[in-house]
């Protein structure tokens, strides 16, 4: 297993431990829930394919948790503080 498809696990990991705690029992409950493919859902859950920076930000806002925690294991799961999905960072 090379690094990147390491990293794709360990970052489906923690959305399905994200999806859990914000009480979806099921992937595909969760994909059905908010208009995502349940295949590509799927797919990054279970580290099959990397999550690109626009799917972060939007599993991030659909669960309320931090990209930083996401990514890194590091701090908080939750983070109710992100901007609006169409906002831009002056």
């Amino acid at each position: 297993m090379n690094m990147e498809d390491n990293i794709a696990k360990i970052v489906g990991a923690r959305l399905r431990q994200a999806r859990r705690a914000s009480g979806f029992r099921s992937a595909s409950a969760f994909s059905s829930a908010n208009n995502i493919p349940t295949t590509t859902y799927n797919n990054h859950e279970n580290g099959f394919r990397e999550v690109n920076a626009t799917l972060i930000l939007k599993y991030c806002r659909l669960l309320e948790i931090s990209p930083h925690w996401l990514l890194t294991g590091e701090g908080e799961m939750l983070w109710r503080q992100l901007p609006p999905e169409n906002s831009v960072a002056a």
